[in-house]
């Protein structure tokens, strides 16, 4: 989640308008947290009456994502670490993280180590909740980001897609059937899937070539404008596109699959709460709790789009 400047001061506002409220003397850490919920969900909606199967159904989705996004993360961060195996890249991490322990003034550079060594996996889910929130968000789960991110590598976008499709996983895993639930969901994952292929260069297929005039992509936020290109390019644009959310389907619901009895808990305390945050949430998916058996096949993908031992990415219409 990230905000722009015009963002940040709305949610500096609401959290200001929410101590004002509570006649409270400074705005707090949990004013802010509020406030990114209300900017990014809307207002609580406590007096909301959600039958029992829908809330079932949306404790179940919000799970889904929240497992899926766990494994995401721990898998992410072993293939980061192994991207800075490189000599001269540990070097110039070392040096500046040296640097900015010095400039900062308040530690040691073997404390700053250690403090950002205990921090919280990057990528975990900060907060699942089924209170309903604006108009039509009836749960949600919420990410903070460790740090500002300007850019995103193909694993991090095949990550997205993984998270936003594991609600549906998990509806799919429970009940057998699906909802209107995903719609968002599905919505977000298809924009992100068409910039990967059209903007980004980001399968082997289409290449390094930019098939929607730039900054046009519905990933990034307006109408994609197709440039002057062939039928078959379309075809095969269309095709890969297909292909990646398929996959990205598939394989959320092995992930799913894989951990059906933390979903279950998870599911269970989060009807009786309502929310799951901090440390009782971090009981289901921190550390290694929420895992894919066949992680080589979830390396694959992130890193590439491809399943182990094959050339090409997943065709899972055969």
């Amino acid at each position: 989640m990230g905000f722009s400047g015009a963002g940040l001061q709305g949610l500096l506002n609401e959290a200001a308008l929410l101590a004002a409220r509570e006649r409270a003397h400074a705005v707090t850490p949990a004013h802010l947290l509020e406030g990114i919920e209300r900017v990014a969900g809307g207002i609580k909606r406590e007096t909301f009456v959600v039958p029992f199967q829908e809330r079932l159904t949306v404790a179940c989705h919000e799970c889904g994502h929240a497992i899926v996004a766990a494994v995401v993360a721990a898998v992410t961060e072993r293939l980061q670490a192994d991207a800075h195996q490189d000599p001269w890249i540990q070097q110039l991490t070392t040096r500046n993280q040296a640097r900015q322990v010095q400039k900062d003034g308040s530690l040691d550079f073997m404390d700053g180590v250690e403090e950002r060594a205990t921090q919280r996996r990057p990528g975990l889910p900060t907060k699942v909740s089924i209170i309903p929130r604006g108009d039509s968000a009836l749960g949600y789960t919420l990410t903070l980001p460790e740090e500002d991110r300007h850019l995103h590598t193909e694993a991090d976008l095949r990550g997205q897609l993984l998270t936003l499709l594991g609600g549906r996983a998990a509806e799919q895993q429970v009940f057998k059937r699906l909802t209107s639930g995903a719609s968002d969901d599905l919505q977000r994952a298809t924009d992100i899937a068409e910039a990967m292929v059209t903007q980004l260069g980001m399968t082997g297929a289409v290449g390094a070539r930019v098939l929607v005039d730039r900054g046009q992509s519905r990933y990034l936020g307006a109408e994609g404008t197709h440039k002057s290109i062939g039928e078959p390019m379309q075809t095969l644009a269309d095709d890969e596109i297909s292909r990646l959310l398929k996959a990205s389907d598939t394989l959320s619901l092995a992930i799913v699959e894989a951990n059906r009895p933390i979903l279950d808990r998870m599911v269970e305390l989060l009807l009786e709460n309502e929310v799951l945050e901090g440390p009782e949430l971090d009981e289901f998916l921190g550390g290694d709790n929420c895992t894919y058996a066949d992680e080589t096949k979830l390396v694959n993908f992130l890193k590439d789009g491809q399943w182990e031992d094959s050339s090409t990415m997943l065709d899972i219409d055969t």
